[in-house]
Parts: structure tokens; C-alpha cells; sequence
């Protein structure tokens, strides 16, 4: 049973880092979107 627990703790960590990751790549990701109005904009 604590082996279950432990399991299930790393589990839970991993999804918490995973749950990071994907925030920081979403910013990242807004902020190259953003950039590339700005461009876009210049160029017009």
C-alpha cells in the first residue's frame, strides 16, 4: 500500500512539472504571436 502511495505522489509531481512545461511553451508561444502582429504591422 505505501508503495501505491508512493506511486502515486510521483505521479502527481510529474503532472504538476508537465502542467509548467506546457504553461511556459503557451507563453512562449503567445509571445511569438505577439511579435509576429508587430512585424506584420511594420510592414503594411
Amino acid at each position: 500500500m505505501q508503495d501505491l502511495i508512493e506511486q502515486l505522489k510521483g505521479a502527481i509531481e510529474q503532472m504538476e512539472r508537465h502542467q509548467r512545461d506546457y504553461e511556459e511553451l503557451q507563453l512562449s508561444k503567445e509571445e511569438c504571436e505577439y511579435i509576429l502582429q508587430l512585424i506584420t504591422k511594420e510592414n503594411t
